[in-house]
């Protein structure tokens, strides 16, 4: 839907207002605030006039065309003042009345009927339960809580779920002096989402740097396409996602009535498309001004100057804590930091330019211009001084600022300028920092942050091929046969099926006699593992019903009837197919790879450590599908276990290749089964040494039934 006579309207009706409101006043205040040029029109059938103006009685009676009603009447008409801006023939609408999908079915259904009417007559509607927004690149302001000052025009763009934290988050960039152009609040989103805004910021000009605070994701694979977009276009897309722990979702569904979803789920969905994740307000708006001066960084070293020793070892601290890296300066930077610094200078990373800056104003600006040309360095961070008043020499203040501008524009590499702790800047400072250009981070802390954050779009480009790849692989594989009912698949189909896309599996053989049994087991050679092979039993150790290490035909035969026995007084209605006889593998490390589907984002894909490690320890990595080498590989990497796989006390190295790609495979293999699938666990997954591979000693497949062809 276009949404230009939304966010840009020309002419505005406001549908219910009142001089006795305060969000009529707020509104009516902020339209004149931000510059908005066009007729606003009132709307109140039970008073002549408002604000002083010709009060309309209904928005059918209003002269001339109307691009946006914003509507603040009762719930009990809502709907009836809707059709009333059809009638008019409105384009659009901001519906501020809450009462809808929030209170639950009632609501949820009347909110339906409104969406469902107004889209039948291409009407775009913004909330309803929603404040509406402001615009300061097209001069409007549609908002109703009372504005201080106006927002100033900027390369940012930001759509938030929740209508109220959207002036404090004006406010602060305000403060900090940054280029707002457009900030939405949604609402319950009845018709337009999160991702239609965003969709629409993505190709809009003027916008380089979108941000977004979201209490769910609707429709994962639209917002997928969006965030791939910005990507493509070299537009950074920083969110904060709120519902990560339970009570944070049950707090979500109650506010807008969204489904929030997984939010590992959500998580691996922007981690994977690019997405700049924070996790805090106050790190969505540092981000958003750090990318919106600087654009991403280029990388992940960084090289720090302060006047400071304090102010360097607390960076050093949290940038490694964050896995920024300081490295030693090139040999031909430190010859020349010791001529421009005191003799008593310490020559490292962070650099402490000592308290001669008291002496020499420019110590720091100079030192800043050396490391800048450090081939060793990605950014650097120059901690300076916002000054709170002009003091007795103004003149060196501009001074100051004019020189950091210079840096900043002519470096060679990417040059920030950050104060030393977080705070607003004083109106002296607002105005010095906004006469010079220039954009100064608020604290060492939230400016590290804010480029460890940023990482994730300047290494998002690479992906996407990737990507692409991964997903025509999948679609190029096939199945073998399957049965047609739903439930857990028997092991050995289920191991067969892993087969088939690559995955390893021991030497094995179903056994359907004691005596088979045997002379499998002595084909295969002792030791050997015992199975009973059932679909109605998917948890086999709880039931007796599997034996280990059996290292004699004697213990063979013993095993193989005391298993069967087992597994038929846990479930005597167990349909048994027969004994599957293993080889006794044991050399390696037991790991977990699976299939999760979520009715939200669909299927993810798990690693973690196996047995019972991967829930006392909680240590896994999810990705959704599809999953590419690169990115499985960078799962492997993630997880806290990668220690254990890249060697430890005399442990050879892990196969983590061949782990990547049993990953790759089980993805394929998950995309393969498409809707059928519930969930694949592959566990134990054995990781043998390096060059010796991987095999699955055990597997779960669970599928939905066929779908009956009608015909």
């Amino acid at each position: 839907m276009d949404l230009r006579h939304l966010l840009a309207p020309r002419a505005i009706a406001l549908v219910g207002v009142s001089e006795s409101s305060r969000w009529s006043r707020a509104i009516v205040d902020n339209l004149k605030l931000q510059g908005f040029t066009g007729p606003v029109h009132m709307v109140n059938p039970r008073h002549e006039t408002e604000f002083g103006q010709v009060s309309h009685p209904s928005a059918e009676a209003i002269p001339g065309e109307v691009d946006l009603a914003y509507v603040m009447v009762p719930t009990a008409i809502a709907e009836i003042a809707a059709r009333d801006c059809v009638a008019k023939g409105v384009h659009a609408i901001v519906m501020l009345t809450s009462g809808f999908a929030e209170m639950g079915e009632a609501g949820a259904a009347a909110q339906h009927r409104l969406s469902t009417y107004l889209a039948e007559h291409d009407v775009a509607l913004c909330g309803p339960n929603c404040l509406g927004y402001i615009n300061a690149n097209a001069g409007v302001a549609a908002y109703a809580l009372t504005m201080v000052e106006p927002s100033r025009p900027g390369p940012i763009g930001a759509v938030l779920q929740s209508g109220a934290l959207l002036l404090p988050v004006l406010r602060a960039m305000q403060k900090r002096e940054m280029g707002l152009g457009l900030l939405i609040s949604s609402g319950n989103e009845a018709m337009l989402d999160a991702t239609d805004y965003l969709a629409h910021m993505v190709e809009d000009p003027q916008i380089r740097v979108l941000g977004a605070l979201l209490e769910g994701i609707r429709r994962p694979r639209e917002f997928a396409a969006v965030a791939d977009r910005a990507v493509q276009l070299g537009k950074p897309l920083v969110v904060l996602k709120m519902g990560r722990s339970e009570v944070g979702r049950r707090v979500a569904l109650a506010h807008t009535g969204a489904m929030a979803g997984s939010a590992r789920f959500a998580e691996a969905l922007l981690r994977q498309h690019g997405v700049v994740q924070v996790h805090t307000l106050e790190d969505l708006i540092e981000t958003l001004g750090y990318l919106a001066a600087y654009g991403p960084p280029p990388g992940d070293r960084i090289g720090l100057i302060a006047s400071s020793g304090g102010t360097c070892g607390l960076a050093s601290d949290l940038g490694s804590e964050l896995g920024l890296r300081f490295p030693h300066f090139a040999a031909s930077t430190r010859a020349r930091l010791q001529e421009v610094l005191p003799e008593f200078a310490t020559i490292q990373n962070p650099l402490d330019v000592t308290g001669y800056v008291v002496i020499q104003p420019d110590l720091a600006t100079k030192a800043t211009a050396v490391v800048a040309e450090d081939p060793e360095v990605d950014v650097v961070v120059n901690v300076t001084a916002v000054p709170e008043s002009p003091g007795p020499a103004p003149h060196l203040l501009d001074q100051r600022m004019a020189e950091n501008r210079s840096l900043v524009a002519g470096a060679g590499r990417h040059v920030v300028l950050t104060s030393t702790q977080a705070g607003d800047l004083s109106p002296f400072g607002r105005e010095l920092v906004r006469r010079h250009g220039v954009y100064v981070l608020g604290g060492v802390a939230g400016a590290l942050r804010a480029i460890r954050s940023a990482l994730d779009h300047s290494r998002a480009r690479g992906r996407l091929a990737s990507v692409g790849a991964a997903a025509a692989a999948a679609q190029n594989r096939s199945l073998p046969p399957l049965p047609g009912s739903g439930g857990p698949l028997d092991e050995a189909t289920a191991k067969l099926l892993l087969a088939a896309f690559g995955v390893a599996c021991p030497r094995e053989g179903l056994a359907e006699s004691r005596e088979a049994a045997l002379a499998l087991a002595r084909e295969i050679g002792l030791p050997v593992v015992l199975k009973v092979v059932s679909p109605d039993l998917p948890h086999k150790t709880e039931a007796g019903a599997v034996a280990l290490d059996l290292r004699s035909p004697d213990e063979v035969a013993a095993a193989y009837d005391r298993i069967l026995a087992n597994a038929l007084r846990h479930r005597p209605e167990a349909r048994i197919s027969g004994v599957l006889v293993a080889e006794h593998a044991a050399d390696g490390i037991e790991m977990l790879a699976g299939v999760q589907v979520d009715p939200v984002f669909g299927p993810g894909l798990v690693v973690g450590l196996g047995g019972i490690f991967v829930e006392a320890l909680g240590d896994s990595a999810l990705r959704l599908l599809p999953v590419p080498p690169v990115e499985a590989r960078a799962m492997v990497e993630e997880l806290r276990a990668h220690t254990i796989l890249a060697g430890v006390r005399g442990r050879p190295p892990a196969d983590v290749e061949a782990l990547s790609a049993a990953l790759v495979a089980v993805g394929e293999m998950a995309a393969a089964l498409g809707p059928r699938l519930r969930a694949i666990d592959v566990n134990p997954l054995l990781v043998r040494a390096a060059g010796r591979g991987v095999l699955a000693l055990d597997a779960l497949v669970d599928l939905e039934p066929a779908a009956v062809d009608s015909e």
